[in-house]
Order: structure tokens, then sequence, then C-alpha cells
């Protein structure tokens, strides 16, 4: 792979090696965050600013189209209002938001693929294989602990929690991970010409499927057999495209509704064999612990008790509104306490909003609220507007699909704009995908 761009000046170069130090900063945190004290996430909260830093002040030196300079500001209009909030957080005598990840994603991710005008994404191919790396290595995480042959000094880190998997992280936001790997194994196998590449990334993506069954994270599971759906959709589409009759609507709709029905059953596919491998897995681990029921911090219930109210969620969110609507104050500037904010009204207690629009909302107030809405929309607009062209390349057209994804993660938990430094990778991957889809989405040919 080449390092840098063709005709890159030194300033670009520099800012292709910050994000590569980023890279590896975000590689670190993913797969050892836990271990030698904490080291990978002391380092990512408190060094990440660098790199994003070093970043801005490059691309506010150098002479960029109106195109990067509106994302710019943007991107500086976010941070402004996040640190006139923080300072009245703080002198309201709350506790403050830390500023390394915040910075890194509206700095850095989010106008690295406009500030460079990365016509050959490499940037993107550097932290898309960073990512696939890091999802493979949970998975060997996984791998070693299906084999009962943890560590004795890792055996707090890697786990069964009941019978979902737990390697280093929560199994939702191992969940994640599994997902941001699939979706850009699949990109580059698409992109790829060598068959061997091809097998290669075919088995990861297998691997990784395998290894998200066992987190048992409904939603994650659901979106991604949706994502798998939609690259299958996309991809037969792009193959028989100029066969279809020009001419022949009825002919067309019916392809189309036959593609629908395989990305639907492909869907519902997937989630029942990723169910079918998590209760074989429960009842192995039953079996061998000759218990009836397995202990787990994370308790479950059905699927169709938790639709009821979203596992909670939905009193969540009247509770939050309830208590924007009766405190002006907090409607404006937000709070650093929205979980206290939130069980003042709810009728059990929460450490969270459970969604990133609502925790935007919580914590920034209504100005910080309408810029996460700025840019829910432009990832939208950039994702179908790349997905409805018939001349874009079919591996940006997967990673739309993923950024739509990430974004749906959202919903339900506060993994967008405003994240603690624990969910910030999911906030860096929307961001830095998104601001490649803009770029890609504004560009003559894609």
């Amino acid at each position: 792979m080449k390092l840098f761009c063709k005709d890159c000046d030194s300033k670009k170069k520099a800012m292709f090696l910050l994000l590569a130090a980023a890279g590896v900063m975000e590689f670190l945190f993913i797969t050892l965050e836990s271990l030698f004290s904490g080291l990978a996430y002391y380092v990512t909260e408190t060094y990440l600013i660098v790199p994003a830093l070093l970043f801005f002040g490059y691309a506010l030196m150098d002479r960029l189209p109106e195109f990067s300079r509106r994302r710019l500001l943007l991107a500086g209009a976010a941070i402004a209002w996040f640190v006139v909030v923080q300072i009245i957080h703080r002198l309201s005598g709350m506790d403050t938001h830390p500023i390394g990840t915040v910075f890194f994603v509206y700095l850095m991710a989010f106008p690295f693929a406009s500030v460079t005008e990365d016509k050959e994404s490499l940037g993107l191919k550097w932290i898309g294989g960073m990512f696939l790396t890091a999802s493979l290595v949970l998975v060997a995480y996984g791998g070693v602990l299906l084999a009962d042959l943890v560590p004795e000094s890792l055996g707090q880190f890697i786990f069964w929690d009941g019978a979902r998997l737990h390697v280093f992280w929560h199994p939702n936001i191992s969940a994640c991970f599994f997902m941001l790997g699939i979706g850009f194994a699949a990109a580059f196998l698409v992109r790829t010409k060598r068959l061997l590449w091809k097998l290669l990334l075919l088995a990861s993506i297998i691997l990784q499927m395998a290894l998200m069954a066992m987190t048992n994270c409904r939603t994650t599971l659901l979106l991604t057999g949706a994502m798998l759906g939609a690259i299958l959709f996309l991809a037969i589409l792009q193959r028989f495209r100029p066969k279809l009759p020009r001419k022949s609507g009825k002919r067309n709709i019916q392809i189309i509704l036959l593609c629908l029905v395989l990305v639907l059953t492909i869907l519902a596919g997937f989630f029942l064999v990723a169910g079918k491998l998590y209760q074989r897995n429960n009842d192995r681990l039953l079996e061998e612990a000759a218990v009836d029921v397995l202990e787990t911090d994370n308790p479950q219930n059905s699927l169709t008790e938790d639709m009821r109210t979203l596992n909670g969620r939905i009193p969540i969110w009247k509770a939050a509104f309830s208590a924007i609507r009766d405190n002006k104050r907090l409607a404006l500037f937000g709070t650093e306490y929205s979980g206290t904010v939130i069980s003042v009204y709810n009728s059990f207690e929460v450490v969270h909003g459970h969604n990133a629009w609502v925790e935007s909302l919580l914590r920034l107030g209504l100005p910080g609220l309408l810029l996460s809405l700025a840019f829910t929309a432009l990832a939208v607009a950039s994702a179908a507007k790349l997905v409805l062209n018939p001349g874009a390349e079919l591996w940006k057209k997967i990673l739309a699909v993923l950024t739509m994804c990430l974004m749906a993660t959202g919903f339900l938990e506060p993994y967008l704009f405003i994240t603690n430094v624990y969910y910030h990778v999911t906030d860096f991957a929307f961001f830095f995908l998104t601001g490649y889809l803009d770029h890609w989405a504004n560009q003559k040919t894609v």
C-alpha cells in the first residue's frame, strides 16, 4: 500500500502521519484498553488531542477550497459551542467533559478527507485496515475463550458474561467493533482484484459474524444483517443495471422487489443463525457449569418483551424531555449529569439518555442538538447521493451503508456526537466515514 498520495506536499504528508499516529492510539485502545493499568485508555484520553490540534493548525495555515473551508467552519462551530458549554458547566460547579476525543472527532476525523483532498482515499484505507485488524484481534481473544485457554491474568478481561462474549468490552460495544470490521472487510473485498485477498477477507467476515453472534447484541445483529443484505442488493444492482431494459418499468420493479425480498431473507437468516449459535454456546456453558441459569451483569429479556419499550428506553426518553421542558437553562446549556437529571423524572436510575440525539440535547442544549442534526443530515444526504449514483464505486456504497448502520446504533445508545472516552470509537468511525462520504458525494466522479 502506498504511504502517501500522489503529489502530496510536506504539509499533506504531515497530516497523513498525524492520522497514522491517531490510528495507532485507537488500535491500542480497542485491543488493550484495560491492560497495563488502563494505559491505552490514558494515552487516548490525554494525548489524542495532540494530532487533532496539529492537524487543525495545518489546515488553517493552508489555502483551502471553499468546500473545505465550510466543513472546517462547521467543525469549528461544534467545538466552539462545546467549549462555551464546558465553561458554563465549570462556573456552575459541575465536572467537565474530557476534551481530547471530542476535539479529535470534530477537528480531525470529520474534516480529514476534505482538507487533504484525499483523491486516492489512502487515509480511509489506513483507518479501515486498522478497524479490521482490531476487530480480528477481538476475534482472536474470543477464539482463545472458546478454546478455554484464557491465561489467568486476562480472566477479568476476557470471559463469558452469562453466555455473552466479553472481550475487554461490553458485548454491545464489541458487536459494534465487529460490525465495523465486517463493513470494512466487505468494502476491501469488492475492491481488491486478487483472489487470495478476496478469500482471506471473506474468511474474516465469517469469523467476525460468528463471534458477533456470541455477543447476542440483537440490535447490532439486525443492523449487520441489514448491511449484508444491502451489500448484496447493491452488488446485484451494480452488476445487472446495464442489462436492465430501460423501457420496461414493470420488469425493473419486479427485479428490485425480488432483490428486496432477498435482502430481508439475509437479514432474518443471519439473525436466526446467530441466535442458534448463541443458544448452542449457552447450552454448552450450562452443561459445563452444571447449573440451570448462568450469572450475568447484563440480563436480557426476550426480544418480544424488550421491543415493547425498547428495553426501557421509551420511558427514559420521555423523562429526558420532561426534564428539558421544566428547565429552560438545561434546554439551552445542558448538563454534565444527564443520567441524574433523567433519573429524577424516571421510575429507575440511568446513567445516560440511551440515544445520541437525546444525549446531545441534555449535554449541549438545543444549539448542540441542532449541530448534531446538521451532521446527521450531512451523513444521510451524502450516503443517499452515493448509493443512488449509478457511477459510484461499489466499495464506496458499502461504506455509505456502514455509516448509516453506525448512525442507527446511536438511536439506542449515546455512541455519537458527545460521547465519553469509553464510547468514542464509534463516534470517530461515524465522523471519519461521514467526512469521506461528503467528500466523494461532492466530487464530479466517484
